[in-house]
């Protein structure tokens, strides 16, 4: 089966770059006034760039983003490489605590 995620790294590219482009989009202060009223409260002179590092520190924004791609690069693999991949995850991304058990229950 074809995935368009061929390895776990390519996972966590998707979720750094949909953070970004979340955060850089044309709606985006529609989508997430609270986290842009943040940063410019901060001072940030790159407020969307302040507004995807907040999206990519949210632990359920991970979830969201990882879920999916981990689902549809886990079809065909065994539950060893399954539990593997979803431990390299959890690794890679250590500010969602919980991430590698919660990706072996999405794939159950």
């Amino acid at each position: 089966m074809y995935s368009r995620f061929q390895t776990i790294g390519s996972i966590q590219s998707h979720v750094e770059n949909a953070c970004g482009e979340m955060a850089y989009e044309d709606y985006a202060e529609e989508n997430f006034p609270k986290l842009f009223a943040r940063a410019r409260k901060r001072g940030c002179r790159d407020v969307a760039g302040s507004v995807a590092d907040m999206l990519f520190s949210d632990p359920d924004m991970i979830k969201d983003l990882t879920g999916d791609a981990f689902y549809d690069w886990s079809a065909g693999k065994t539950p060893d490489e399954q539990k593997e991949g979803a431990e390299t995850l959890g690794a890679r991304f250590p500010q969602c605590p919980g991430l590698a058990k919660w990706l072996l229950e999405v794939v159950q």
